[in-house]
């Protein structure tokens, strides 16, 4: 009753007109004994939003609740019983004894208490356009508004939203996710009550992003919000090239051989087993085909320089044949190297095929052990 004589009023209503006098009987006959004025029934505690409103409406209809009689019980005045109800810590209780809602009961107590009603404040606020009209209200959103990226490009934007208990409702296909002026709507997870939307490899720069939400009765709210990305990347240095390493590639693996079988070889001198006999090889005695060794003997020289005498004979003739039996034995060297020769180089032919010969050793080693036991025969010089 007190804030509808204030609205009267506020409206152009005059001070004494119509159901403004009824209304402020009302108030007095609701007044408590202390001067102040119970919230809901007569008879009730003193309220102090009540106390203060009805103040308001005193000093709306152009009266003094302070001074006036009419607005007093004796001594006590509404300004004196709303003064009661301040707490030590300067707020106002809604009643004795009750601190409910203490910013709200204290702020409008010092507007009462400065005599100020509401009629007071300007009046020249226009006409209304359209009504109020209720819109999605956005209750978390991220990137915040400046925030700079400076290790990574990966940017995730999320904003949680709702439309009231009173609302429609948000609708997700409705709703529309920009950045950097593209709509990127469709990759974007929209639902009623929140969106994401992750960006990858976002360039360095500033970039900005833009959400409008809009309810089932097309209602739209639209928040956007700017970031920054600086994600300063390296420059790698120089560096030298490694000396190439030397990689052995695996061991040549090379296949089975087959075995094979050697093939005899003609030996010189066949190791003799046991029990055999030992064979006896021909020996060569050259010798004239008529065994008659011919020659004239040298005569020795005489001491006296004359020729030897008969009885001289003796030493001439043993001088010539040893030089006659020298001459005879030049042949048989010959052939006894020759012979040497041709056993040395069969022997080697065979040692150079490097074959295994019957009874154990190489060819080689047969050679060997045969130069160790022919010391008879005489080894050609340079072969």
């Amino acid at each position: 009753t007190a804030l509808v004589i204030q609205a009267l009023i506020a409206g152009g209503r005059a001070k004494t007109g119509s159901g403004i006098p009824e209304a402020r009987a009302f108030l007095l006959d609701n007044q408590n004994s202390n001067a102040g004025f119970p919230f809901y029934n007569k008879g009730g505690a003193t309220n102090a939003t009540a106390t203060s409103a009805a103040i308001q409406a005193a000093l709306a209809m152009g009266e003094d609740p302070g001074s006036d009689a009419a607005w007093k019980k004796g001594a006590r005045s509404p300004e004196t019983a709303l003064a009661a109800l301040q707490k030590d810590t300067g707020a106002y209780a809604s009643t004795a004894g009750h601190d409910v809602l203490p910013l709200a009961t204290s702020g409008w107590a010092l507007i009462a208490l400065r005599h100020k009603p509401f009629t007071t404040f300007p009046r020249s606020i226009g006409s209304a356009l359209k009504a109020f009209v209720p819109r999605p209200e956005i209750k978390t959103i991220s990137p915040k508004n400046g925030v700079k990226y400076t290790h990574t490009r990966i940017v995730l934007i999320r904003a949680t939203y709702t439309d009231g208990a009173k609302g429609t409702g948000v609708r997700p296909s409705a709703c529309r996710v920009y950045v950097d002026s593209v709509n990127k709507s469709k990759p974007a997870d929209i639902g009623p009550y929140g969106l994401r939307l992750l960006l990858k490899n976002v360039a360095n720069g500033d970039h900005t992003y833009k959400l409008l939400i809009v309810d089932h009765a097309g209602n739209v709210r639209t928040v956007e919000r700017s970031f920054k990305v600086n994600v300063v990347v390296p420059v790698p240095t120089a560096t030298p090239a490694p000396a190439p390493t030397y990689n052995p590639g695996p061991a040549s693996i090379y296949p089975t051989t087959r075995p094979v079988t050697p093939t005899p070889v003609q030996t010189l001198y066949p190791t003799p087993t046991a029990g055999a006999t030992p064979t006896t090889y021909p020996s060569v005695s050259p010798s004239p085909a008529d065994g008659t060794v011919t020659g004239s003997p040298i005569a020795s020289p005489s001491p006296s320089g004359s020729p030897g005498a008969a009885g001289d004979g003796g030493g001439g003739s043993a001088a010539g044949f040893v030089g006659g039996t020298l001459l005879a034995m030049l042949p048989i060297g010959a052939l006894l190297s020759y012979l040497a020769l041709q056993r040395r180089a069969l022997a080697l032919s065979g040692a150079s095929e490097g074959r295994m010969l019957e009874g154990g050793g190489s060819a080689w080693e047969r050679v060997k052990q045969a130069l160790g036991k022919s010391k008879d025969i005489v080894k050609p010089a340079g072969n």
